[in-house]
């Protein structure tokens, strides 16, 4: 009688041996049918560490806003002694105001509204006035404005920026902040800044072109390689 059981305890054992082969057997045929990995893939958002690089400088526009004009047409001047092709964002408006509110996050201030929809809007100017394609103002524009740690205005924009502009369609547009600590890389681009130092210098009086590379390095415009 114990040895009719034990042989039905082996018979069963084998059984399910069996079925967990055919499982495994059959999971992975579907697999390779579908075309899944054998990992799981995770969502990454590629617009939170946006990469600049040395080799993209001469086909990439920087556009810079979100302080004031003055402050903007002063980021502008002194990346464009450098050698980078940079233009600053019109004043917003009312225009700028509607598409912050139909792109941005609901219930925000309305500096925030036209801070962010006043980039939104030459993005959609760019794409629907100039025929260029969504993927062209992704790849030949990036965005300069300041960040730090703290609220508001330079903690919490460029979260929305990113929102807007992904609901906008441009999903991927690169925002690069330059602050105090953690900005933008200079290390890796010293020989091009050396050589922006010596072409600035045989356009301009000395002491123009000293004052520009100091603002320029203040505000970290080296790309990385």
């Amino acid at each position: 009688m114990s040895s009719h059981r034990a042989g039905d305890n082996v018979k069963n054992r084998s059984m399910h041996t069996d079925i967990d082969a055919e499982l495994a057997r059959f999971e992975a045929e579907e697999r390779a049918r579908l075309g899944l990995s054998d990992g799981p893939v995770h969502w990454t958002d590629k617009m939170i560490d946006p990469q600049f690089k040395a080799s993209e400088r001469a086909r990439t526009t920087i556009l810079c806003g979100g302080l004031t004009m003055a402050h903007d047409y002063l980021v502008a001047g002194a990346l464009s002694g450098r050698g980078y092709t940079v233009r600053a964002l019109d004043c917003p408006d009312n225009a700028s105001l509607r598409f912050g509110k139909e792109f941005g996050n609901k219930s925000q201030c309305n500096p925030t509204y036209f801070t962010v929809g006043n980039l939104v809007k030459e993005l959609c100017r760019l794409r629907d006035e100039e025929g260029l394609t969504s993927e062209q103002v992704i790849e030949q524009y990036v965005f300069l404005t300041a960040g730090a740690c703290g609220p508001c205005r330079f903690g919490m924009y460029v979260t929305e920026y990113r929102k807007a502009l992904r609901d906008a369609g441009f999903d991927g547009f690169r925002v690069m902040l330059f602050q105090q600590t953690g900005g933008l890389k200079q290390g890796p681009a010293k020989r091009l800044d050396s050589i922006s130092r010596r072409r600035s210098s045989s356009r301009s009086p000395r002491r123009s072109s000293r004052a520009m590379c100091s603002i320029s390095s203040a505000i970290g415009c080296a790309p990385t390689s």
